[in-house]
């Protein structure tokens, strides 16, 4: 890529993070992350295969709920109960997105996904998946 569109990209990063930082300072979440460490989780989650370790992917997860989360908690009196369930359904989506992604590159090893934040999670939220990370555990153990 140019260097111009390598900029635009860290342009539209940051300010990204800093959306999700104001946002996250208007809620009551429990967020606690370098600035650092929040653009490394907004990268993943702009881009899941970037990352490279289960602590990015974890990282991302949970910035994922918290800006949920926040969002919900600033906007709620101008949502409707469909656009909450619209938006608690693409971050499940998402979260399953980097749950199954920390599985098949192999950040956590199938017989250890409770080391994954976003595989908890999607356990949480979308129980009637269980059939969906069994087959994605099977497909991932060596010889299957």
């Amino acid at each position: 890529s140019s260097p111009r569109t390598s900029k635009q990209r860290e342009e539209a990063l940051q300010a990204s993070v800093e959306t999700m930082k104001k946002l996250l300072a208007c809620s009551q979440t429990d967020w606690k992350l370098s600035d650092s460490g929040l653009a490394s989780a907004a990268s993943v989650l702009r881009k899941p295969d970037s990352a490279t370790s289960l602590n990015q992917a974890n990282d991302a997860a949970n910035l994922l709920v918290a800006i949920e989360t926040a969002f919900i908690q600033y906007h709620g009196d101008a949502l409707t109960v469909r656009e909450i369930e619209i938006i608690q359904k693409d971050c499940n989506e998402r979260v399953g997105e980097l749950a199954t992604m920390s599985v098949q590159r192999e950040l956590v090893e199938p017989a250890h996904v409770n080391d994954s934040v976003a595989w908890n999670i999607w356990c949480e939220r979308c129980p009637d998946l269980a059939l969906n990370r069994v087959a994605l555990l099977w497909h991932s153990f060596p010889g299957n």
